[in-house]
């Protein structure tokens, strides 16, 4: 599923914007988690077997205001495309769907300032050159101002609570030569909701990323990206003998180098590598003030490395007919420093059916997963409206998210 910004608009708007999960849960097998909750579900799946990315970032929550608005500044997007069921060979790790949101490049011949006011919310675009016709720039901001209605409402506790959230989005591109382009972009937003006078979460992301395109010849192309970026989370306990703040996060770097080559008018293949790092903190605990009950924790930091290769062959057979046939292989490692317990088989896992203790230091590989996932889609057009389509997908998913809820929430973590 492919939209341009002219169709997002079209699908939804949320308090006079133009939001886009809204939008694509105007598509056939795309649900809404649920207001105040996190993400969006595909054809069954959960929100964490959605891979989302911004221009190559890693987007881990994309959800403003416990789930009411998005994270993506509608005027500096140019269009998404949304897999489904025949994810391509290049993207890995999730098991429900890809999506893959497109930011639009600067203008590099004028300057201009785009905006707008809303009832929730406010926004503002800027773009221009700073290389004419080489090097532009383009700059968004959204910021909320929630309160004024949590005041107008007759429920007293919501009267009591509190919310905002921000997001700056910047990119630069820059045409080196006719055959080579390279550009930046960062990625930081940030929320703050306050329930009454019981809890208060806090949540932000932060994200960069760098990329190059390199034109070879006439028909083959070379693409580079780097992305680091955190989440990180708070849950305050902010009533009773137990206030306290437990802090979560999840860290990454992700590297990935493709070539691209169109053979000819009806084949092109495209083959790859890619290599990812993860560092999660499942949690810290730690009191308010001196007269909190809550003891101070921390939990061990879990760390874990992932490399994946990929091929993929496009064949179209006439006009009608397409073959899509890829394959990825992925090695997957988790390891030290940790404790790992080894409990009796056949019984439930507690403290009293530990039959051995682990210790790993350093960073001492604890265990390792690899997987070949091959891909196939085949495509016939009977005509303009009407196609068969039949695909085949193995995907492998290794980083899932824990929550004891029903949906989920900012807090969760990541487990590795």
């Amino acid at each position: 599923e492919q939209m341009n910004i002219e169709r997002l608009a079209e699908k939804s708007k949320f308090l006079g914007e133009t939001d886009v999960l809204r939008s694509i849960q105007s598509l056939p097998g795309v649900v809404s988690t649920g207001e105040s909750a996190s993400g969006f579900n595909v054809q069954g799946g959960n929100t964490d077997q959605n891979l989302i990315l911004q221009d190559g970032n890693l987007i881990i929550n994309p959800v403003h205001a416990l789930g009411f608005f998005s994270l993506f500044h509608p005027d500096l997007v140019k269009d998404i495309t949304l897999y489904k069921g025949e994810m391509p060979a290049k993207y890995g790790g999730r098991l429900s769907s890809v999506l893959d949101i497109k930011l639009r490049e600067g203008n590099d011949q004028e300057l201009s300032v785009k905006g707008g006011i809303g009832v929730a919310a406010s926004r503002l675009a800027i773009e221009g050159p700073i290389v004419k016709n080489k090097v532009s720039f383009i700059v968004g901001t959204r910021a909320s101002y929630f309160d004024w209605i949590l005041k107008r409402v007759n429920n007293l506790d919501l009267r009591k609570s509190q919310a905002f959230f921000y997001d700056l989005t910047a990119k630069i591109d820059a045409r080196l030569s006719p055959t080579t382009k390279i550009g930046f972009n960062i990625f930081n937003t940030g929320d703050k909701f306050q329930f009454a006078e019981e809890a208060k979460f806090d949540y932000r992301t932060t994200t960069g990323s760098a990329y190059l395109r390199q034109i070879m010849g006439k028909k083959m192309n070379l693409n580079g990206l780097i992305n680091i970026g955190q989440y990180h989370s708070n849950l305050f306990d902010i009533e009773g003998n137990n206030q306290s703040k437990f802090s979560n996060h999840i860290k990454y770097i992700r590297n990935s180098l493709s070539l691209y080559n169109q053979v000819n008018s009806r084949y092109n293949m495209e083959f790859g590598i890619e290599l990812n790092a993860y560092r999660v903190s499942p949690g810290d605990i730690m009191p308010l003030d001196l007269n909190s009950l809550t003891k101070s924790k921390s939990l061990i930091e879990e760390k874990a490395r992932e490399f994946s290769s990929f091929f993929q062959n496009q064949i179209n057979l006439g006009t009608n007919f397409e073959i899509i046939a890829g394959m990825r292989y992925t090695h997957y490692q988790n390891f030290g420093q940790d404790i790992v317990y080894l409990y009796n088989d056949n019984v439930p896992k507690s403290e009293s059916t530990i039959k051995n203790t682990i210790e790993y230091q350093g960073n001492k590989v604890i265990k390792s997963y690899s997987g070949i996932e091959p891909k196939i889609s085949i495509r016939y057009s009977i005509n303009t409206e009407n196609l068969i389509k039949a695909g085949y997908n193995r995907t492998f998913q290794y980083l899932n998210q824990i929550s004891n809820t029903a949906s989920a929430t900012p807090i969760d973590i990541w487990q590795i």
